[in-house]
């Protein structure tokens, strides 16, 4: 009796796992930011034609959180093609400019995404963090006060302001939006963004703590890394500030020779 019911409830939990589709595979995976095992089961899904426009966008999307902006593009060209009137694709089009450093395009890319979906407010944060980074900090604050004001709950206006603060100077009260936005949803950008704040006011020791805690969604971030050293190395850890520099610059981040150079990292990199 006892191994009929094994086996019983053996095959019944394989029929489950067998029966959840790829595409939602595919999302479970993304929202723990699995984002390669994502990729794999999205590629199933668009293999089966299943959910196949938003499995092009959240693909891409992994691309880009994996540095890959290249296929991330492609990806999103091919929602455009295969549906021009997509109300999506731009609010992707915006993340995938924003985190490209290409900042006016990914305020235009937010504009139209708000003609087509005028009550998505995450929008208006996203699109305040993108004008912060032109100088444009007036209508950056305006577009992250709607966001928070419609949406108190949803991490992401606080983490967006908290932004926008911290590049208008206003260290202490961008670390009281990060604060909240951590204390509704822990992120990887939220801990980012706090330890970047707490550096900027000379808090190493919560900076470190914070960029430790985003290591550990991402221990290859070459921003945190980068980052991480620059506290490192004016807490005078220079070897450790070392280790973080050039593990920075070989994921990529190669605008950073000068600082290598400065901080005396080829005596230590060895």
């Amino acid at each position: 009796m006892k191994k009929t019911l094994l086996l019983s409830f053996s095959l019944l939990a394989f029929h489950i796992v067998l029966g959840q589709s790829s595409y939602n595979q595919a999302h479970k995976e993304y929202d723990s930011q699995n984002f390669k095992k994502a990729i794999f089961y999205f590629d199933k899904a668009i293999s089966a034609k299943e959910n196949i426009l938003d499995s092009y966008l959240y693909r891409g999307m992994s691309y880009l959180y994996l540095y890959d902006a290249e296929k991330c593009r492609t990806d999103f060209d091919k929602v455009l093609e295969l549906d021009p009137k997509n109300k999506m694709v731009y609010t992707f089009y915006g993340k995938y400019y924003a985190l490209t450093n290409q900042f006016a395009k990914a305020v235009e890319s937010y504009t139209i995404a708000l003609e087509r979906m005028p009550d998505d407010y995450r929008l208006y944060g996203e699109r305040g963090a993108a004008k912060a980074e032109l100088g444009m900090y007036s209508e950056a604050l305006a577009d992250a006060d709607i966001s928070v004001q419609k949406q108190p709950n949803n991490y992401r206006g606080y983490l967006n302001r908290g932004y926008v603060k911290m590049r208008m100077d206003k260290y202490v009260e961008a670390v009281e939006d990060f604060n909240v936005s951590l204390s509704i949803q822990k992120s990887e950008k939220g801990y980012e963004h706090r330890g970047t704040a707490y550096a900027l006011l000379r808090k190493n020791d919560a900076a470190l703590q914070d960029f430790e805690k985003a290591l550990e969604y991402n221990p290859n971030n070459p921003l945190v890394l980068y980052y991480q050293g620059e506290v490192l190395l004016s807490a005078g850890q220079q070897e450790k500030a070392c280790k973080s520099f050039l593990k920075s610059k070989q994921l990529g981040n190669n605008g950073i020779d000068d600082v290598i150079s400065k901080a005396k990292c080829s005596e230590t990199k060895n």
